[in-house]
């Protein structure tokens, strides 16, 4: 059997959050994530209804992305624009609010506990207290970053933004890749050696995943699971992509290399090819 799932999120169970809120779809179980946490959320315009919240129960911190619409992130005490532009990582003591704007916003929440393998909420001993105790440091009230994808380092030429590093992620692998129309230069690969699930998904544009020989359209209404040892490339139709990679290996604490190429500072094998 494949060890890959390919859902649409529209087609997603959907609790409904009123309009207040929107609608709450649990894409982690639709998909069987198992290394991180992952939820889609479909705010309403205007909507007040997120509610103002931290983890300090299970010390999860969280990066945020938007699929569609925009809105603002209050943090901090202050409100920073959210739009597919942008990615927000707040850390699990620090309080944040959703503030959807005039057209409503579709919002892709990721999850998961620095040091920590990703432990599903369904698994905790009496479903509200954490099963290893969460550090004061890990409760740390200033730990947010928002940051423009544009702005972030990038390699390969400026095509995969080091997106993790720049946000201070620390629970799990995510880095934004751009790719121009027609392209066919992504690497096929797999993370057989590593045992690493990544979770794909597109903030714009549309394309081909192919996995174990076959073509699967994509586009940003598709979410993308895929197991360590599937073989995986992407294909670019018309035009351009913009495509965030999730990515770490059940059962195990996420844990990256000083040297790694989503290190910031690291060179561009690209330049040193030069």
């Amino acid at each position: 059997m494949s060890d890959f799932d390919i859902k649409k999120i529209d087609e997603m169970e959907a609790m409904d959050g009123g309009d207040r809120l929107g609608k709450f779809r649990r894409a982690r179980t639709e998909l069987g994530v198992e290394s991180f946490g992952v939820a889609v959320i479909d705010l309403v315009p205007n909507a007040d209804g997120y509610p103002d919240h931290s983890h300090p129960e299970d010390g999860q911190e969280e990066v945020y992305t938007v699929i569609s619409g925009a809105g603002e992130i209050e943090v901090g005490g202050e409100r920073h624009p959210l739009h597919p532009g942008t990615m927000a990582r707040v850390g699990p003591g620090t309080k944040r609010k959703i503030w959807p704007g005039e057209e409503g916003m579709r919002i892709v929440p990721i999850g998961g506990r620095r040091g920590h393998a990703y432990e599903p909420p369904e698994r905790a001993a009496d479903g509200k207290e954490p099963t290893v105790p969460v550090s004061d440091d890990e409760l740390s009230e200033d730990g947010f970053t928002v940051k423009a994808i544009d702005d972030m380092e990038g390699v390969y030429f400026g095509a995969f933004k080091r997106a993790r590093a720049e946000l201070g992620a620390e629970a799990f692998g995510i880095q934004v890749v751009d790719m121009p129309p027609n392209a066919d230069a992504y690497p096929e690969h797999d993370h057989t050696d590593g045992g690493q699930e990544e979770l794909y998904y597109l903030i714009s544009g549309s394309a081909e995943i192919e996995m174990e020989g076959e073509r699967h359209p994509i586009d940003p209404g598709t979410m993308v699971r895929i197991g360590p040892a599937v073989t995986r490339k992407v294909w670019t139709g018309d035009e351009p992509i913009r495509l965030v990679i999730v990515g770490a290996t059940p059962g195990q604490a996420y844990e990256v290399s000083p040297d790694a190429i989503t290190e910031l500072g690291q060179p561009d094998p690209m330049a040193q090819q030069g």
